[in-house]
């Protein structure tokens, strides 16, 4: 569709047909120029046949014939100035004419252009409003689209309506309660409004404009959505609260307003919703039927959800269930009576299936009982336990010390997505075993992954391990690859004085490889103070200690660096030893290790054991028993 216009306001579309309809409709008398009977030459704007003045709804029937020159018919006209006329051209798609796709220009005495439209009307058909200049001379066009300079070549019979635009005053009324009559205030908290629609044609389907009533429930308009005055015509009026399921909307039926009318249409009654007496049952358990509390486990809650055209997701109450498992709701989370309609409960338990019922209808005033809802206990798993072992030589890897082997077990879903709900060191002979969560409840029968870690080993992730109610499962060793590169025999800097001073320490490194190995070997010093654990690197003792080891042998390499006698009471620094092969070592890195950690006390700097420093820093992050 192409329309344009000049000056003057823009009317819905609609809202204009409706206004032809009613000026029809109420015998408003109509000058018609019958078909055929428009005079030749009219096909310039200089050369326009004149209609003379225009003060009522006009219809003229017309042709475009351009099969021995390009046709298009201009219509002179005068009217109101200053007022609104909206000219229809209607052809085929309306049964009003042969033309298959009309299209309308206007313009003003001096032939200037001031509004085209193609498909503003029904279907194909045009239809322009035009505000009237102040001589009062309008020049309408018929052609056929797309003809922008209006110089012929359409073909087709077609009818062309010239009608004056009335405007209405206002129409008014209230919002009130149906039962009581109390006004429905439009502000917080039921938000009332009205919904004005344009009829026509017997279908009142056009939005006019949305609005709130005032808080006395009171409303009138005068003006549509766009702020252009109401037009003459037949309306109908939606009412509303916007608050969900308080009140059902009321439309009022067709009305009519005359010119310059206003119409208080009086008070439009909504109906409350109906509302249920109550919703109540017992939650129990499947498997012997005893009831499930709420206020201590298995913190058994129901959730209330309100159904709407099978959709049953919004949830308006929630409870947990009494010591007898019972549930009772009556209101919504609001505090607003519940409605009698369809809902259906979804109900959740520690350690069992969540379980969510059928949708049930709920009468009104009616004290509705659901009996027992069973709910289905989770399977239970026994254990999963196992041992971490070297894969090279079999050596057991324990958890209380070098290498403090870990173990990580996570719960696997059935999209394969894997999460941790444990952690646990193996115990001195490399043993783990795991029978709870982290928050220490039982482990769910389903499928597992393991993974574990170890100082200076790669870390492993098991394969998934599907683990049956009630089993207890043992997956025998797990093997954890060494790193190439291993340190050994760490000599830390021994204690130092509260004014600190040079932390000197030694670490043997010896070449895992079966190749001779040149590379370097260099450390990183860093800080841990806070709770969270892990390291913060500050800096790099020094260039890294070049090192030539054939397979098998190994060195000790020195490191050093100055502790300051600034550094905060409390605060610990940790040490690092990194390997790497040359000719890149800081990017081929082979080996990496914790050497020690020291900490500032009231008399000092103090080097904490091996334990203590791995507390520092992997600290636990859950309660799983590490093993039997």
């Amino acid at each position: 569709m192409l329309s344009f216009a000049s000056s003057g306001r823009t009317f819905r579309r609609a809202a204009l047909a409706a206004a032809l309809a009613a000026a029809t409709a109420s015998g408003t008398a109509l000058r018609t120029f019958g078909q055929g009977t428009e005079i030749e030459p009219n096909g310039t704007c200089a050369t326009a046949q004149d209609l003379g003045h225009v003060d009522a709804t006009t219809v003229i029937s017309g042709a475009l014939d351009s099969a021995a020159a390009p046709d298009v018919d201009f219509f002179r006209f005068t009217a109101t100035p200053n007022t609104t006329m909206v000219v229809d051209l209607e052809g085929q798609a309306t049964g009003q004419g042969t033309l298959g796709d009309p299209y309308v220009g206007a313009f003003d005495a001096r032939c200037a252009l001031l509004g085209i439209d193609d498909d503003g009307g029904a279907d194909l058909n045009a239809r322009l409003t035009v505000a009237v200049p102040a001589d009062g001379v309008v020049v309408v066009a018929a052609a056929q689209c797309c003809d922008g300079a209006f110089a012929g070549g359409g073909t087709g019979t077609y009818a062309l309506t010239l009608a004056p635009v009335q405007m209405a005053g206002s129409i008014g009324g209230r919002v009130v309660d149906a039962d009581s009559g109390a006004p429905l205030p439009g502000d917080h908290p039921l938000y009332a409004g009205v919904e004005l629609r344009r009829c026509t044609a017997g279908r009142c389907g056009e939005v006019v404009v949305r609005t709130n009533a005032a808080s006395d429930g009171s409303f009138r308009i005068a003006s549509d959505g766009f702020g252009n005055p109401l037009l003459t015509g037949t309306y109908q009026v939606l009412a509303f609260v916007g608050q969900p399921y308080r009140y059902q909307p009321v439309t009022t039926v067709p009305f009519a307003v005359g010119k310059g009318q206003d119409l208080d249409i009086g008070a439009i009654g909504l109906v409350p919703f109906p509302r249920a007496g109550s919703i109540g049952g017992r939650i129990v358990n499947a498997r012997g039927g005893a009831p499930l509390p709420g206020a201590v486990d298995p913190f058994t809650r129901v959730e209330l959800r309100l159904c709407d055209g099978g959709s049953c997701y919004n949830t308006v109450a929630d409870q947990t269930t009494d010591a007898d498992g019972r549930f009772r709701f009556e209101r919504d989370y609001a505090g607003n009576a519940l409605l009698a309609t369809t809902y259906r409960i979804v109900v959740s338990a520690r350690q069992f299936q969540a379980g969510e019922s059928a949708e049930f209808a709920v009468a009104a005033d009616a004290a509705h009982d659901l009996g027992d809802f069973a709910l289905n206990p989770i399977p239970m798993a026994g254990s999963i336990r196992g041992r971490v072992v070297d894969a090279a030589t079999g050596a057991v890897l324990r958890g209380d010390a070098r290498p403090f082997a870990r173990v990580e077990l996570r719960a696997c879903d059935a999209g394969g997505w894997c999460s941790a709900v444990a952690t646990a060191n193996t115990d001195a002979q490399g043993r783990f075993r795991f029978d709870r969560d982290g928050a220490g409840n039982p482990l769910e029968a389903r499928e597992y992954r393991l993974a574990v870690t170890g100082d200076q080993y790669d870390s492993h992730e098991t394969a998934r391990l599907a683990v049956a109610e009630g089993q207890h499962k043992d997956v025998g060793d797990v093997l954890l690859r060494s790193h190439p590169l291993r340190f050994t025999e760490v000599r830390a800097c021994g204690n130092l004085p509260l004014e600190g001073g040079d932390c000197a320490y030694s670490v043997r490194v010896t070449n895992g490889l079966s190749t001779t190995l040149e590379g370097g070997i260099w450390s990183l010093v860093g800080t841990q103070s806070d709770p969270w654990g892990g390291r913060r690197p500050l800096f790099q003792t020094g260039n890294p200690v070049s090192v030539r080891l054939t397979p098998g042998s190994s060195q000790v390499v020195q490191f050093q660096f100055h502790v300051p006698a600034a550094a905060p009471n409390g605060q610990t620094i940790c040490t690092e030893a990194v390997g790497g092969r040359a000719p890149q070592p800081y990017f081929d890195v082979i080996g990496r290790t914790d050497l020690f950690c020291i900490t500032k006390g009231a008399q000092g700097f103090s080097v904490l054991s091996d334990k203590a420093a791995n507390a520092v820093l992997h600290p636990r992050t859950d309660a799983a028993r590490p093993s039997e």
